[in-house]
């Protein structure tokens, strides 16, 4: 009988103790899984955070994006603004792109009249050679009319001001004439200074564009603006070329001035020195009546 109480203690002892640690281990479970969900929740906390984060960042750089496209837009605008003000420079260029399309459309025209002219035609063909042929002559008279003649733009502008009809300073009644030709020799020169200045101001203003449209597209994915960058290279190239060769043609043209008005005011100079002198003999001779 003791031997089956002390067993029967002995299980319930032991099952107890099983329970116990059963219990304990899986309040420990609990614990553990509890601080498992509150991690997890925290982790999507911060990473909810860091998505936040990040998106208003892209909208901040989105909107900043936008007030720099506008600003750029802006300063286009006003340097479009001021570029069309130089309107001798402007309307130069202007007629020598008119003039590269009229060519073009000219070196066309002649090609299919050169073709059409060597194959049998049908009735329609013969019409289109015949409004071809009237087109041609058309054209070929435009370009005419056209003041930048050549393959050069600018050739008016760049030329400058003749030094012709150079008066010669032979007798007193020469010196209002020669000094008059000085006046109008200094006038041209400095109407041919002022248009070099104008030109070195609008290649300025184009080369500040160019830079903005480069910004500008610089902001955007899509290549929206390589067109009008490409456009602009070009003129600031053809207007690089004029600035050049006004600044040899004007050392050229400061040297033929100079000498040429050091020979009208010599001329000048002997007339007065001859007038003083006949001065003075009429002062002289009065003198002595």
């Amino acid at each position: 009988m003791r031997k089956l109480l002390f067993l029967f203690f002995t299980i319930t002892s032991v099952l107890f103790a099983q329970n116990v640690v059963e219990n304990k281990v899986l309040k420990l479970a609990q614990k553990e899984q509890i601080d498992g969900n509150k991690t997890n929740i925290e982790e999507a906390k911060k990473e909810q955070l860091k998505q936040e984060v990040l998106r208003q960042e892209e909208l901040k750089k989105e909107q900043q994006k936008k007030e720099k496209l506008y600003a750029y837009s802006e300063e286009l605008k006003d340097l479009e603004e001021q570029i069309s003000k130089e309107k001798v420079w402007m309307k130069s260029y202007a007629s020598y792109l008119t003039s590269l399309e009229v060519r073009e459309s000219l070196v066309k025209i002649r090609k299919r009249i050169k073709y059409l002219k060597r194959k049998k035609k049908s009735l329609s063909e013969i019409d289109e050679l015949s409004g071809l042929t009237s087109k041609e002559k058309i054209l070929a008279s435009e370009i005419d009319k056209l003041k930048e003649k050549g393959s050069a733009p600018f050739s008016t502008l760049l030329t400058p001001p003749s030094i012709e009809d150079i008066p010669t300073v032979s007798n007193p009644f020469d010196i209002f004439t020669g000094i008059s030709r000085i006046k109008t020799l200094d006038i041209d020169f400095n109407n041919y200074i002022q248009r070099k200045e104008d030109l070195d101001e609008l290649i300025h203003l184009i080369t500040r564009s160019l830079k903005v449209y480069k910004n500008r597209a610089s902001l955007e994915i899509e290549k929206k603006f390589d067109k009008e960058i490409l456009q602009k290279e070009k003129q600031l190239e053809i207007f690089q070329t004029a600035i050049d060769t006004i600044e040899v043609t004007l050392k050229v043209y400061q040297k033929r001035l100079e000498i040429t008005e050091i020979n009208i005011k010599k001329g000048v100079k002997e007339q007065i020195y001859r007038l003083v002198k006949i001065g003075i003999v009429i002062f002289i001779v009065l003198f002595i009546f």
